[in-house]
């Protein structure tokens, strides 16, 4: 009798692993879709890239370039067709320059593929009107060297429409680096300059972009500090302020909140916005203004 206690474990043993099921789910498949891709800006030639939509199960990690398509831009105004040739890499180009204030559309065929739209308009160009410069109230150099230096962009709003807008500083840089005790070797070097504002409009902003809201049709200053090291000397730079196109602010929005919520595992899921008819990807437009600065102004 000592012995059933263990003929009950084994049974009990059985009975669950027989109860073991496998299921085969069918993971519907669809046809793959167009990606376009393409920030339209009025200073430089058309410009978009083309590939295709890879599925969550596929095992590659680059996507998949389309080649063979026939792209195709239409001016909304006069009705005039711009064809772009395909430039390698997914890319399709034209030397034609867009017009602010325009719209426009892309038509998109490619074999095996369903014909792809969009329409998208170049916003006005919005000038800088004054840039100030006031290194004589630079921030004292941290213990690692590094100098905040103020300055500040004036420039007029369009009224009557949203505007969306971000201010960006290219610098070119000479690095003098220590390479002895009285010796120094110089790196030149062309970068991006991370800008901060204590401006509340600038706060208000998505992500480096900033809507005209609060101060629509008036001209408005904005004062930022851009970052530097005591051993860099600025050759030139370039400060530019960016008009976008109300499609590219959604889109720059939604994707930069997907990357910032993309490694936590309960959050939400973020969906980019999508102006393409019939595929995915974004069809833009922008413009810049640009102030050039150089060492000794």
């Amino acid at each position: 009798m000592k012995e059933l206690p263990l003929i009950r474990i084994l049974v009990v043993a059985l009975t669950v692993i027989s109860c073991e099921l496998l299921v085969t789910v069918d993971v519907p498949v669809n046809p793959p879709r167009l990606v376009l891709n393409g920030l339209i800006t009025s200073d430089s030639g058309w410009a978009v890239m083309l590939t295709r939509e890879r599925h969550i199960l596929d095992g590659e990690r680059d996507f998949a370039l389309v080649e063979n398509a026939t792209v195709n831009v239409t001016d909304l105004l006069d009705g005039a067709v711009i064809p772009l040739s395909y430039n390698g890499y997914g890319k399709y180009r034209s030397p034609t320059t867009p017009v602010s204030g325009k719209q426009y559309q892309v038509n998109v065929t490619a074999p095996a593929f369903a014909a792809v739209n969009s329409t998208t308009e170049i916003p006005d160009l919005v000038p800088i009107t004054n840039v100030t410069w006031d290194s004589a109230h630079a921030e004292p150099a941290d213990q690692f060297g590094r100098i905040k230096y103020p300055f500040e962009i004036t420039f007029k709003d369009q009224p009557g429409k949203q505007n969306y807008y971000s201010v960006t500083l290219t610098a070119e840089l000479v690095n003098n680096i220590p390479t002895g005790p009285n010796t120094t070797r110089k790196d030149t070097a062309t970068t991006s300059l991370f800008l901060e504002s204590e401006d509340p409009l600038y706060e208000r902003g998505n992500f480096g972009i900033f809507n005209d809201t609060f101060f629509s049709g008036e001209t408005r200053t904005i004062r930022f500090k851009v970052q530097s090291r005591r051993n860099t000397e600025v050759l030139r730079a370039y400060l530019v302020l960016t008009n976008f196109s109300e499609d590219f602010y959604r889109y720059h929005a939604t994707s930069q909140l997907q990357h910032q919520v993309g490694f936590d595992p309960f959050s939400q899921p973020v969906k980019i916005y999508n102006n393409i008819e019939g595929g995915l990807g974004i069809f833009a437009g922008a413009t810049s203004s640009v102030v050039e600065w150089k060492m000794g102004d």
